[in-house]
């Protein structure tokens, strides 16, 4: 009975231990999207102006130094549950609509508003269902949406605001650290709940 009681203690803490790194690397995802903008703002408040070329050489270089992070955070979350393509596809498929809709509102919108504003919302939305389609995977595989990430996938719910802001492509860039930010400390916040509940 007893050697039984240990066994269950032990995979409890086995258990607690992946839980805090899968918290951990989540979190280490988001934060790293917050340093990578904040840096290009950094950047964007010295030079002025950066040429669309240099920009995209940017990202395309924060995509590549991600790579590593994705590939390690990917591993630990690719352990499926009763996952099945087609539930997931069922799941996903409001998701894709969503998507569709969206850049038919924001060329509705881009009529009445200038292009800024409008590919400002058109970011900011498309941010939201990207990472609500992760969410949904997450859902799919582990058996549990993830709601440590609704402060990121609500993201669009700053849209408004870009019809009044003066610099409508800088707010947004301040929304996403933000909620990006914001999302990193619950998922820090969870690892250390269950560090402080004998996880380690």
């Amino acid at each position: 009975m007893e050697e039984l009681k240990g066994l269950k203690d032990v995979l409890e803490r086995v258990e607690g231990k992946l839980l805090v790194v899968k918290y951990v690397h989540a979190a280490l995802a988001f934060i790293y999207w917050t340093t990578v903008l904040a840096v290009f703002y950094l950047i964007l408040d010295i030079v002025r102006r950066i040429p669309e070329e240099y920009a995209m050489a940017f990202w395309i270089f924060a995509m590549i130094l991600y790579y590593p992070i994705w590939r390690i955070t990917k591993k630990i979350w690719s352990k499926p549950k009763d996952f099945s393509l087609r539930s997931f596809a069922l799941k996903t498929f409001p998701v894709f609509l969503i998507l569709i809709l969206s850049f038919y509102v924001v060329g509705v919108v881009a009529t009445f508003i200038s292009s800024n504003r409008a590919i400002a919302i058109s970011t900011l939305c498309l941010i939201s269902a990207y990472l609500l389609i992760i969410a949904l995977i997450v859902k799919a595989k582990e058996g549990r949406f993830p709601k440590e990430m609704l402060p990121a996938i609500f993201t669009f719910a700053f849209s408004p605001l870009v019809l009044i802001v003066d610099d409508p492509l800088i707010f947004i860039g301040y929304v996403i650290m933000a909620t990006y930010g914001v999302t990193a400390l619950i998922f820090l916040i969870k690892a250390v709940g269950v560090v402080e509940d004998g996880g380690s």
